[in-house]
């Protein structure tokens, strides 16, 4: 019987491969189309609040980096907005490296009830819809590499349907805070993999702190490699204002780059502290995350 020659089969499989990269434009005038009828219509992943709908949403294949000073609330930003893509029947999987299962889920049943102590029936209900709504956790504390992360977001994607992949944080993937080949070895892996599965996945991350924090941190402001930035599709920061007043937002939601997206900018949120919610509304009050894109 005659045996297939490996090293002859692997150059023909390369050239197969470049050759099925290689495409003529007709082949990709559906797709076209598809785009231009989606002009003015929103795209998935939208924001859960309503003064944002259209602006900025987080698509399929894309990666999102989500900055800010500690203590700023980027987590419990990024929590309420998964929330709302639940809502939107949208799964989701969150790998905290830094918080427990448990306490990450304390702060959205917090987040969907309203205030700091629901009953225990509340706790069950908002479990519930967690679950039947298919939000997942990937329960590992510390550091991580990048074969953990791209084997994790595939079994999501292929086995559990989820779309968005939350991840937090960067520094917890790359050991080094000054490692910027690591760093943008790391992040080039999360964007072709999002693209690659169509899974959007976002980086939470941390800016850089300056002599205070009484101004809003912006793309350049990112810690580590500026190549980071550079290599994502969308980049927003999160900032709280030191000193709330009355005629401003308590906190700022920045896109400094929406690569998919006509929209650059800040959206104003007021914070609802009793229940760690981020409000579109100056009367601070906090709504039912699970009844879908809010005021």
């Amino acid at each position: 019987m005659n045996k297939i020659d490996k090293d002859d089969f692997a150059r023909y499989i390369a050239e197969t491969m470049e050759q099925q990269k290689t495409i003529a434009a007709g082949a990709y005038v559906d797709e076209v189309l598809a785009m231009f009828h989606e002009v003015g219509q929103a795209s998935p992943g939208q924001m859960p609040w309503g003064k944002a709908y259209g602006l900025f949403a987080c698509r399929p294949g894309e990666v999102t980096l989500w900055g800010g000073f500690n203590g700023h609330g980027k987590s419990a930003l990024t929590g309420q907005v998964a929330i709302g893509f639940l809502a939107q029947n949208e799964p989701c999987c969150i790998a905290s490296f830094e918080m427990l299962p448990a306490a990450s889920i304390k702060r959205l049943v917090r987040q969907m009830t309203c205030g700091p102590t629901p009953t225990d029936t509340a706790v069950r209900e908002s479990v519930g819809w967690l679950d039947d709504h298919k939000l997942w956790f990937f329960d590992h504390q510390g550091s991580v590499d990048v074969g953990m992360i791209e084997k994790l977001a595939s079994y999501c994607k292929e086995r559990l349907g989820v779309r968005h992949l939350f991840v937090d944080s960067l520094m917890k993937c790359v050991r080094n805070e000054d490692d910027f080949n690591g760093q943008k070895f790391f992040v080039d892996r999360m964007c072709d993999l999002a693209r690659h599965l169509g899974l959007h996945i976002h980086l939470i991350h941390h800016s850089r702190k300056g002599a205070n924090e009484d101004t809003p941190p912006g793309k350049m402001d990112m810690k580590g490699s500026g190549s980071i930035t550079d290599q994502v599709d969308n980049v927003v920061s999160v900032w709280k204002r030191p000193q709330p007043n009355d005629n401003e937002p308590d906190a700022l939601m920045l896109v400094s780059k929406q690569r998919h997206g006509d929209w650059t900018g800040s959206l104003g949120l007021w914070c609802h502290a009793p229940s760690l919610q981020f409000v579109s509304d100056f009367s601070r009050r906090p709504i039912d995350l699970r009844g879908g894109i809010g005021q």
